[in-house]
């Protein structure tokens, strides 16, 4: 099963003011973003995730801001795992799958959603 990816209106944050897709970044987003995403769908869902940054997440190990964020937008209905796509080195966006489709939820340019300790730092 390929790679895809979609915005839909539901799942995208486009309101929080931290991690979400604004009208500030629709030019980021037409620059950086959408190149990167469009060479994943030549891939299979199983050969993107085997990338070292691109994978599932589960909610849990995440910030605690974040979590609170989801379960603000979603309630009860929160997903349990998200999956992060590297877009840099250091540049992450977020998002959940949806059968098989990688549909946007945050833009992360500073990998602070699930923040890594950087090694011999």
């Amino acid at each position: 099963m390929l790679f895809k990816w979609a915005v839909r209106s539901d799942i995208i944050d486009v309101e929080y003011e931290g991690f979400g897709f604004n009208v500030r970044l629709i030019k980021d987003f037409l620059q950086k973003i959408k190149p990167r995403l469009d060479d994943y769908v030549t891939m299979t869902w199983d050969e993107m995730t085997r990338r070292k940054s691109c994978h599932a997440m589960d909610v849990d190990k995440i910030q605690e801001k974040m979590i609170t964020r989801l379960e603000e937008r979603f309630g009860e209905n929160a997903p349990e795992t998200l999956y992060q796509v590297d877009i840099t080195t250091q540049h992450r966006v977020w998002g959940i799958r949806k059968s098989d489709v990688f549909c946007l939820m945050w833009n992360d340019p500073l990998h602070q959603v699930y923040p890594v300790q950087k090694k011999h730092t």
